[in-house]
């Protein structure tokens, strides 16, 4: 008899449903924001004595970002300016372009995973908003994560196994941690960019849908009002939704008054309860379960996980 197995997650993720229904809509061309990095080098550097090595002891400087994982021992960071950052195991340090500095182990078996990068620009908001955040950082350290530990040990497993397109997910990993990082060093951001069919170049009938819904945010459109809008039948608003987005009519309708409800409890104090009858709900029970029908977060939980 086939000895049964036990499930293999380590976590219940039975409760993130809404997560299946985002996937589709992320793998679609207009969703993908393609972040990627370039790579100046990337080398795992373990030091076995307390060494004097004049190359890192010199002050230097780069034109592009220098990230260190200290995976082991004691390393001390040194500014031209007198600013000094001591670093044990378990830490990371970046160090933004142009700032003169010097590292050092101060204990033997000292490790460390580095690597030198510069974020590829591309016409996408949510891109232009990383490249920004990383531009205003001083040189900034932490504490890393255990999934950040689990991606540095993936890549190396790849590196050292050398399988098919080994290259390739190298690559991506590299791209993984740096969004990791940038999460770390930023976690009450709002990444979230709204997703607004204009800026994609849609049919225009849903660039103007879209305006007609934001203008009337207190109004709760169905398919049917806004296929009247636009004289189209419901089974033609629904074939050009589905056609341009990937998504029904109704999801539409969905996402952008998700858009406003978000951007309410983001950048107003507005009580739950007044935000719920500004966008046209009947009560602050249908608004929540709406909410967490598309967010898959109640708004009170959304607010709080924003440090609103």
């Amino acid at each position: 008899m086939t000895k049964k197995k036990g499930r293999l997650l380590k976590e219940d993720f039975s409760f993130y449903d809404h997560a299946m229904r985002r996937m589709n809509g992320i793998l679609l061309p207009e969703e993908n924001i393609n972040f990627d990095i370039d790579v100046f080098w990337c080398r795992y550097i373990r030091h076995n004595s307390l060494q004097d090595n004049e190359a890192r002891r010199k002050m230097h400087g780069h034109s592009f970002f220098e990230l260190h994982c200290i995976l082991g021992g004691r390393y001390v960071y040194r500014e031209e300016g007198g600013k000094t950052i001591n670093l044990q195991a378990g830490e990371f340090l970046i160090i933004p372009p142009h700032v003169k500095h010097s590292t050092e182990n101060t204990e033997s078996n000292s490790e460390t995973f580095a690597l030198t990068f510069e974020p590829i620009e591309a016409d996408r908001p949510q891109i232009r908003k990383i490249i920004a955040a990383l531009d205003s950082i001083s040189t900034v350290s932490g504490e890393i994560s255990g999934d950040i530990v689990s991606v540095i040990e993936l890549l190396m497993g790849e590196l050292h196994q050398g399988q098919l397109l080994y290259s390739q997910n190298v690559k991506a990993l590299l791209n993984m941690l740096v969004i990791r990082l940038v999460r770390e060093v930023f976690p009450n951001e709002n990444w979230q960019i709204d997703s607004s069919v204009s800026e994609r170049g849609s049919d225009h009938r849903l660039v103007v849908l879209e305006k007609y819904m934001l203008e009337n945010q207190e109004t709760y459109f169905t398919v049917s009002d806004l296929a009247d809008y636009v004289n189209l039948s419901t089974k033609q608003l629904n074939n050009i939704v589905q056609k341009d987005l990937g998504i029904s009519a109704k999801t539409f309708i969905d996402r952008v008054k998700s858009n406003c409800a978000r951007k309410l409890l983001l950048e107003t104090n507005l009580s739950l309860s007044d935000i719920s009858y500004k966008l046209g709900f009947t009560d602050n029970n249908n608004f929540n379960r709406f909410f967490k029908r598309v967010e898959g977060i109640s708004p009170g939980l959304f607010r709080q996980s924003k440090g609103k």
